[in-house]
């Protein structure tokens, strides 16, 4: 059985449970897919004319995927039609994501993910602005928006509350130690020797969301 989450006019439920109603204006009226694009496979992403910085690709239950880190990003052009509103529909891994938006962007600006740029008056100032106003009903959040101790402020972050918040109360400091302990990565004594403080400050030190009440049902984690 084909595993995941799908997004059915805004409400988020696994697929096997989707359901589309027979009054629903696509299967009524036959609304079409304008343009699609499989991130991560090579010539579809030419033909959308990617645009990345510290962004990679692999392979995930046979399909491609496409990342970024370390404040990097990636763009595509993609194809709408001129005067109609159009729906733009992601398939996303885990709960994380970076926001930022690149029509906005001048000739040769070079994003640099601060929070200046997220203020009223910066490039990204009415995407923050309208990331306050929406993202809730979509079950998002910021989760570094305030200064804790650990992870500086990032407006352009946000989480998808129905899966970390129950990932986070499963996450704990024995779980994680068992994990690392069991993981040959470098200076391993040393992060093990600081993993209490760690924890703390960078996992445990974040913002809430407002009114979790309002998220859609958190889905079941294998």
């Amino acid at each position: 059985m084909t595993s995941g989450l799908v997004n059915i006019n805004g409400a988020i439920t696994p697929i096997a449970e989707g359901r589309v109603s027979v009054l629903d204006h696509g299967f009524l009226f036959g609304d079409n897919i304008y343009d699609f694009l499989q991130p991560g496979e090579m010539q579809p992403e030419r033909d959308h004319k990617l645009q990345s910085e510290r962004s990679g690709t692999g392979d995930f239950n046979a399909r491609k995927w496409r990342d970024a880190s370390g404040g990097g990003w990636f763009a595509f052009d993609m194809k709408v039609p001129r005067d109609e509103p159009v729906d733009l529909v992601l398939t996303y891994w885990g709960s994380d994501v970076g926001v930022i938006d690149t029509p906005t962007l001048p000739a040769g600006y070079a994003v640099q993910l601060v929070p200046a740029e997220y203020a009223r008056d910066g490039i990204f100032g009415r995407l923050s602005a309208w990331l306050d106003a929406n993202m809730q009903r979509f079950g998002f959040f910021r989760p570094y928006c305030t200064d804790r101790g650990g992870v500086s402020p990032e407006p352009w972050h946000l989480s998808y509350a129905p899966v970390s918040l129950p990932a986070l109360e499963s996450l704990s400091l024995s779980m994680l130690r068992q994990v690392l302990e069991g993981s040959p990565i470098a200076g391993k004594p040393h992060v093990l020797a600081r993993l209490p403080e760690i924890y703390t400050r960078f996992m445990l030190a974040v913002d809430s969301p407002v009114q979790p009440s309002s998220f859609p049902a958190t889905p079941a984690l294998a």
